[in-house]
């Protein structure tokens, strides 16, 4: 749980010099259930720090120890982490279909009765979608009904921190949908939401999808705080390696 409320907060840096002791510790005590937590937590990391091919190593061992029979936590974990690297990946469309292939599953495992499960399920689920609306026009009629049931979703839940998920998914569907004004808001109030829950990892993705859209004396501002961040957190590229949390045309 440590590592999770660490990865929640962007506390990127201290993810990086703990989780290979903790994954060292899993190991030698046969620990697949924590073992899969952390290496799904240190696949999230090494996207956001620039080490894409670590990412898909650290699935391709969770993998590996996952039971055939039923669908579980670990399931989830690895289901979820994997989409997140496809959307980096410009992959958008296989994140999408693992996830609706699977939606199954998690209902019927009850899983989706757990509000941390459901929550990142939507935002996952709607995110693939997003992306690939935004790369494909084409496509947008029949996945616009996925996002809008996604937000719907998240609006639903009572925990305040999920604002920041439900107006980053409104901002890029409206950014998508070619209302620049109200995607804009979307985003202002995502951005203050993360701030309010230190979501910094967050906050710095919406900074800088700010920035590059306003363009001006704010955004420059909003640029040069996503970059303060990912400077000290050991993020080389920002706008590639965060960009799975924000995307838009």
């Amino acid at each position: 749980m440590l590592c999770r409320m660490l990865l929640q907060h962007g506390a990127l840096g201290d993810l990086v010099a703990c989780l290979p002791s903790y994954t060292r510790e899993a190991i030698d005590r046969g620990d697949l259930y924590t073992l899969i937590n952390l290496r799904t937590t240190h696949a999230i990391v090494a996207l956001a720090t620039g080490s894409a091919a670590d990412a898909s190593a650290h699935l391709d061992e969770c993998d590996r120890h996952l039971t055939r029979e039923g669908f579980h936590v670990q399931h989830y974990l690895t289901l979820v982490a994997r989409a997140q690297v496809s959307i980096h990946h410009r992959q958008p469309e296989a994140a999408y279909r693992s996830i609706a292939e699977a939606w199954p599953k998690l209902k019927r495992s009850m899983l989706l009765r757990v509000p941390l499960i459901r929550i990142h399920s939507h935002d996952t689920l709607g995110r693939a979608a997003l992306a690939i609306a935004a790369a494909d026009k084409a496509r947008q009629p029949e996945l616009r009904p996925v996002v809008a049931r996604c937000i719907k979703a998240l609006a639903a839940e009572r925990d305040p921190w999920v604002a920041v998920l439900r107006d980053t998914l409104a901002g890029c569907a409206s950014l998508i949908d070619g209302e620049r004004e109200n995607g804009v808001a979307h985003l202002r109030r995502a951005l203050a939401a993360a701030k309010t829950h230190a979501m910094n990892m967050h906050a710095a993705a919406l900074s800088g999808a700010l920035g590059q859209l306003l363009a001006d004396d704010e955004g420059a501002t909003l640029i040069a705080s996503a970059e303060a961040w990912s400077g000290s957190q050991g993020v080389s590229d920002l706008k590639k390696s965060v960009a799975f949390l924000v995307p838009r045309a």
